[in-house]
């Protein structure tokens, strides 16, 4: 249950970082560095429960560029450990 919890929430930051490069809010560049990181945290399902919290809002708010940017470096931050 709880992996498929973590697919759920991955999935809808995959699904901000199109919406947020399709508005222009985001480069390309950084684009494709979000979509390698959730990938890379796809292949380990390892978040914490903070993370996962710091991810919710994330998707959660709908506008929030910066809430988004931050669920995307909680994710880095777990796949460089």
């Amino acid at each position: 249950m709880e992996m498929e919890h973590n697919f759920d929430i991955l999935y809808r930051m995959h699904a901000k970082n199109e919406q947020f490069y399709k508005l222009g809010h985001i480069l390309k560049k950084e684009y494709v560095s979000n979509n390698i990181i959730i990938l890379k945290e796809l292949k380990h399902y390892r978040l914490t429960s903070v993370q996962l919290e710091i991810i919710k809002e994330a998707v959660l708010d709908e506008f929030s560029i910066i809430k988004f940017r931050l669920g995307i470096q909680s994710l880095e931050m777990q796949v460089k450990n």
